[in-house]
């Protein structure tokens, strides 16, 4: 009995504190997405709004013209970049439940008259298809979900169907007793929340709801609606349904008729299952008389309720209910019921069911490492890198696996400061790292050698100092690591130490394997040289012979044979541009990934020579902001680059009035082109030897992909001033007349890249 007592009083305690926690709203998150001034309370419900500055980086803070909206409608945050824009609110309670909500008000706010669609993700999971059909509709989505960390990631995904945006964002902590139903693996989404019976033309919530869920008012002209001031309350109701929705209700105008509601699965979410709760309470019964009612689902007997004669009662679903694709729910009272059906609230949600996927958590250690200790400033970096798939974080690549690993790192020129931290040794999965044109000091890492699976690391235009750990000096001298140190000014390259005599048997070996391979490579160069007559024929072909060789382990450029290149242009099917180098055409690779095929004209006056020098020069050109070189051919008289498919086309299309690819940029966007355009020229004049001279800068020679990322193009054709080796490119002063760079001839136009992307 004593044991009974205290865990009662526990019990009781907890309930009061809860109570009072919620009455005072610290249990509640309150965002005015888009308001930018102090704290406010909104005089209809007493809610305190606050500004959304705290939770969310990216994004633009607009207002709508209409001032009658209640003060958190009037504000929005839009996202014109980036496919995901996260918000991250934290201070949340561990393994408590919490009810979510987020609400959109478009009202025309960017006089585009144009409804958006897009979706939004709780996490890495998908919850909901935002979607209007007018532009004063007020859409909220609501979730209860069990959060097991103090911080939740609520996403907006642009789907390509309009821009994303979002009014306010709603966090309320919930009672451990309510909705048990809810845990790790399922979170129950809104559908339906009805107070039947009400007369109200407005939605009750908060203060009447402690909890603040919304309850839409609902009556058919078919019922007699009953409402009571009596105080209607179970104090043992999982759900805590408010004492004002209980006091109201609805038989059937017809006494032997009964109650009939019709729904059917929501278009954003069709396939997933349903839970009903059902609450019942008694509100003119005087004569004791009894009341019994059966509950029909689709026909079906769901279940029964037999009552006395007054009381509070609910009735919910056990698991999740998946019959048909439209639900009939008929509530008859039964035969010996002496009272019509009664029906006081109903509550419908959506059963979610959770991924349990997530980025490898090593990953994302080292991630948040970096990102604390670099001063990295991207925006984009909010919630799971990897999921939900086709969304991950910006500059990092992800594997397919249920649980991603990140593959691929290009933090070039994102402004890092500071040392590499040890903790980077733990990519293990990483196959590329590229850390270059930042600020980053103090030693090169040793663990970055324990990268098995690293195959290129740029660390070139930094300020790093110290040695150069030797194994990965000896990694690049292999050839199993493509590594990049230039221009860095304090950085030693390590002499060989003296080697042991184990080392000297070892090294011994390896120089008489390598004579012999030497001697035998010799001798069938000189037999395949008289075969093919000419040196520069035999250059190209062992050029093209060790490329095909490399291709199924590297991500590099391939050698292409003809039928191949046939293969991936659909025999040359879809023309996508032609200019002084020749016809381009669109070509899809085996893997899926687009790619576009420029084929050297027949009238050009470049022979193998200098394609073989040009196809050297890309093949070591590597820069998140130059079109990126995927292989190419050299059959016969056919001389073929394949680079990656820019699926934006030109910035001259983008800015033409005419083209079918023209859209309006704004400033931002026009910026982030020439400053990307920029860096890339920059990188061909500072971080190639030798310097890489352009001379051909237009609009038609930068292009853009789908997020309107800007890449320089055609910086590898034969106008270029260069020597590499024995290939010598002429160096005659040669150019579009007003587009040749200005470092490479004096008196032409400065700044053109600049006003190319601003006009």
């Amino acid at each position: 009995m004593g044991w009974s007592r205290l865990i009662l009083s526990l019990q009781l305690l907890s309930n009061l504190c809860f109570t009072i926690m919620v009455e005072g709203q610290q249990g509640f998150i309150s965002i005015d997405c888009g308001y930018r001034g102090k704290d406010y309370q909104d005089p209809d419900t007493t809610i305190t709004y606050t500004s959304d500055a705290n939770y969310i980086e990216n994004g633009e803070a607009l207002s709508i013209n209409d001032n009658s909206q209640p003060m958190q409608y009037r504000f929005l945050r839009r996202f014109t970049h980036g496919k995901r824009n996260c918000y991250n609110v934290t201070g949340l309670i561990n393994n408590w439940r919490y009810l979510i909500r987020a609400s959109f008000l478009h009202a025309n706010y960017d006089s585009s008259f144009r409804l958006p669609k897009f979706e939004l993700y709780l996490g890495v999971d998908f919850w909901y298809t935002v979607s209007f059909n007018s532009f004063n509709d007020l859409v909220w989505a609501e979730i209860i979900s069990l959060n097991k960390v103090k911080s939740v990631a609520i996403c907006l995904v642009n789907t390509g169907l309009g821009t994303p945006f979002i009014s306010t964002l709603e966090l309320r902590l919930l009672p451990n007793s309510m909705y048990t139903v809810v845990n790790g693996s399922w979170s129950l989404k809104t559908y339906l929340r009805l107070d039947i019976g009400s007369l109200l033309h407005t939605n009750l919530r908060y203060k009447a709801d402690p909890c603040d869920r919304i309850w839409v008012p609902f009556t058919v002209k078919d019922w007699t609606n009953l409402n009571t001031k009596a105080s209607i309350v179970n104090s043992d109701d999982e759900f805590q349904p408010p004492v004002e929705v209980m006091q109201t209700a609805a038989i059937p105008s017809n006494p032997n008729g009964s109650i009939l509601l019709g729904c059917r699965p929501p278009s954003w979410d069709p396939e997933s299952p349903f839970y009903f709760y059902f609450f019942f309470a008694e509100m003119r019964n005087r004569r004791n008389l009894s009341r019994e009612v059966n509950i029909y689902i689709n026909g079906d007997l769901w279940s029964k309720i037999i009552r006395a004669s007054r009381f509070v009662r609910w009735v919910g679903t056990i698991l999740p209910e998946r019959r048909s694709q439209d639900y009939q729910i008929d509530i008859r009272a039964t035969e010996t019921s002496d009272l019509p059906p009664i029906l006081n609230a109903l509550e419908l949600y959506v059963a979610n069911v959770a991924s349990h996927h997530a980025t490898d958590a090593r990953d994302v250690a080292v991630l948040l490492d970096m990102k604390d200790k670099l001063a990295l400033k991207n925006k984009s970096w909010v919630g799971d890198p990897c999921l939900p798939q086709g969304y991950p974080w910006e500059a990092l690549t992800c594997n397919e696996a249920l649980n991603p690993r990140i593959i691929s790192l290009d933090l070039s020129a994102s402004g890092l400061q500071g040392e590499i931290p040890a903790s980077i040794a733990s990519l293990n999965a990483h196959e590329s790292l590229n850390l270059s044109n930042n600020q980053l000091t103090g030693p090169i890492p040793q663990s970055l050698a324990d990268l098995t699976k690293l195959k290129s690391l740029d660390l070139s235009r930094n300020n790093l100092t110290g040695l150069v750990p030797i194994a990965l000096i000896e990694k690049r001298n292999s050839g199993a690591l493509l590594l990049s140190i230039f221009q860095n000014p304090n950085l030693l390259t390590p002499n060989p130490s003296e080697p042991t005599q184990k080392k000297k048997t070892e090294k011994a070996v390896v120089i008489m394997a390598i004579s012999l391979s030497a001697t035998t490579i010799l001798l069938f160069a000189f037999a395949f040289g008289l075969i093919m007559k000419r040196k520069k024929i035999i250059r190209t072909k062992i050029l093209s012979m060790r490329k095909r060789k490399g291709s199924s382990k590297s991500d590099g450029p391939q050698a292409l044979t003809h039928s191949e290149i046939v293969k991936i242009t659909n025999n040359y099917e879809k023309v996508i541009g032609k200019g002084g180098y020749g016809i381009v055409f669109f070509g899809v690779l085996e893997n899926g990934r687009e790619v576009a095929v420029k084929i050297l004209s027949k009238e050009s006056q470049q022979g193998i020579k200098e394609f073989s020098a040009e196809v050297k020069l890309l093949m070591r050109v590597h820069h998140r902001y130059l079109a990126s070189l995927i292989g190419f051919s050299e059959e016969g008289k056919d001389k073929i680059l394949v680079f990656e498919y820019m699926s934006k086309g030109n910035l001259n299309e983008i800015l033409s009035d005419n083209s079918s690819n023209s859209e309006v940029l704004n400033w931002e966007q026009r910026i982030q082109i020439a400053l990307s355009a920029t860096q890339g020229l920059e990188y061909l004049h500072y971080g190639c030897k030798p310097p890489i001279v352009h001379r051909d800068v237009k609009t038609s020679n930068i292009l853009l992909n789908e997020k309107l990322e800007a890449k320089v193009a055609d910086f590898g054709s034969a106008r270029f001033g260069l020597t590499d080796g024995d290939s010598h490119i002429t160096t005659t002063v040669a150019g579009t007349q007003g587009y040749v760079d200005p470092e490479y001839q004096p008196t032409s136009s400065t700044r053109r890249v600049m006003s190319i992307a601003l006009a």
